[in-house]
């Protein structure tokens, strides 16, 4: 018997054991097995659970994504859980976090702009890097936009300080100092 039909089978017969089965990939999650903890979640949302909430399912198992380094997985999870919440900002933390880790700084701040309190150093430190992603592709001037438009949240920051530098070397053609 597989691990699906053990687990439908078990839950017929006693409901109770589904939220036994979440605990148990909830344990594999802590203990890095987070394929096994992925595979028990995802057959707990195929079978459309009444007593274990759904949202704290999915958003478990968008972390196990995360964890494992899915990242695709992990915010298409997200962007579900997100509709279905009432805690949007959380889930938005969650996404920004995620496209920080993979220098999605435009995706970063378009999160950011979706939530009701923003913080505002993850704000900076985005621009500050999306700013250098685009002096790298050349887009000198719109590199200098990202960097004024950071410097309204804190202008004497050091990582605005260090990309103008950046982008100085850039207009006068120099490779570093």
């Amino acid at each position: 018997m597989d691990l699906k039909k053990f687990i439908e089978e078990s839950i017929r017969r006693d409901r109770e054991t589904a939220e036994f089965f979440y605990e148990v990939s909830n344990i594999y999650s802590e203990l890095g097995t987070i394929d096994k903890s992925i595979s028990i979640k995802e057959i707990l949302l195929s079978l459309n659970l009444d007593n274990i909430k759904k949202e704290e399912i999915m958003l478990s198992l968008a972390k196990d994504f995360h964890k494992a380094g899915m990242y695709d997985n992990a915010i298409g999870i997200l962007e579900e859980v997100f509709l279905i919440t009432d805690d949007k900002d959380n889930i938005l933390d969650l996404q920004s976090h995620i496209y920080s880790e993979i220098k999605e700084w435009k995706k970063v701040l378009d999160v950011q702009k979706m939530k009701k309190v923003k913080d505002p150093d993850i704000i900076l430190f985005a621009l500050c890097n999306y700013s250098k992603e685009i002096l790298d592709s050349g887009d000198i001037k719109r590199a200098q936009l990202l960097l004024k438009e950071a410097e309204l949240i804190n202008k004497n920051h050091p990582h605005i300080l260090l990309h103008w530098i950046d982008i100085y070397l850039s207009e006068n053609n120099l490779k570093e100092i």
